[in-house]
């Protein structure tokens, strides 16, 4: 879901020469005059060296390097923590990394015109929280839809840790609320081209409405469901599932169903390293599977 803006830019102020360097350590001796002069001419100076740190790395490491962060169309400033980002994303690990000869790992900044400042709010709160209790997504109507944006920030910034937190909190919300999206929050998911990544967040939808008493619901909204949504539940409520327990209503069957894991999200917390790895195989087989009936 890179935008042609973004895509455009990102290519605009980047160079194709790499600078060879040790792996994991950026040497800045070895940038050319001209970009060490843009670093130098910044009120904020880059480091001489960077080690950059995984989801493992000790909290009290994360915030060493500010850079900033300019969203939206009136370029926002967000002032954040690089290690912070580096953390959670091969994206934020590519795009400041000095051997790549991005401009921003230079000039210790990032525009993203085209992503909403208040859904970047959002993503700010879980970066140093890990939560997603606020103001404008509270309340005893669910603001499904700003979960839903901010989802496609997660994804297209490959922060899956966010990805991940966001199916828990809208499965939260839709208990504690007795509440299931509405017809607009249908069209804005499964309107999208199809593919492995959001389909998880299908998932959820589906099962929200499977397990949860939506029949009248569905029959008198005042407006128009997704086409693509109805099929598949009428298809899934005909193989008779929502019987049993919601598997949203569990740890471990909420993570092998709604979550997707990597090396910036290595796990759920409370659940071994073995019921990951299953998750793992489970989405290798069904990537297998997706590639199978796409060739037939």
């Amino acid at each position: 879901m890179v935008s042609s803006i973004d895509r455009a830019y990102f290519e605009r102020t980047s160079s194709r020469q790499p600078i060879s360097t040790m792996q994991g350590i950026t040497d800045v001796d070895n940038i050319s005059k001209r970009k060490k002069h843009m670093s130098i001419s910044r009120e904020i100076a880059i480091p001489k060296t960077i080690t950059f740190p995984t989801a493992t790395t000790p909290t009290r490491h994360l915030f060493k390097t500010p850079i900033t962060l300019n969203v939206g169309p009136a370029l926002t400033p967000f002032p954040l923590h690089l290690e912070a980002l580096l953390s959670i994303s091969p994206f934020f690990t590519a795009t400041f990394n000095p051997h790549y000869g991005f401009r921003e790992s230079l000039t210790s900044s990032l525009s993203l015109p085209t992503h909403n400042p208040q859904d970047f709010e959002y993503f700010v709160q879980w970066l140093y929280t890990r939560t997603l209790t606020h103001e404008s997504l509270d309340g005893p109507h669910p603001a499904y839809f700003r979960l839903i944006r901010l989802w496609k920030v997660a994804d297209w910034l490959q922060v899956q840790g966010l990805k991940n937190a966001i199916v828990d909190e809208m499965a939260r919300r839709a208990d504690a609320t007795n509440s299931v999206p509405t017809p607009d929050d249908t069209r804005n998911i499964f309107g999208e081209a199809v593919g492995e990544e959001i389909g998880k967040l299908r998932e959820l939808m589906l099962d929200l409405f499977v397990w949860k008493k939506t029949d009248s619901l569905v029959q008198t909204h005042p407006d128009s469901w997704d086409e693509k949504f109805l099929r598949e539940l009428v298809g899934r409520l005909k193989r008779k599932e929502g019987e049993g327990e919601a598997p949203w209503r569990n740890a471990q069957s909420r993570c092998q169903k709604y979550h997707e894991h990597n090396e910036w999200a290595p796990h759920c917390e409370g659940l071994s390293d073995n019921i990951v790895s299953a998750t793992a195989k489970v989405a290798r087989r069904r990537a297998i599977t997706a590639k199978g009936n796409e060739s037939s």
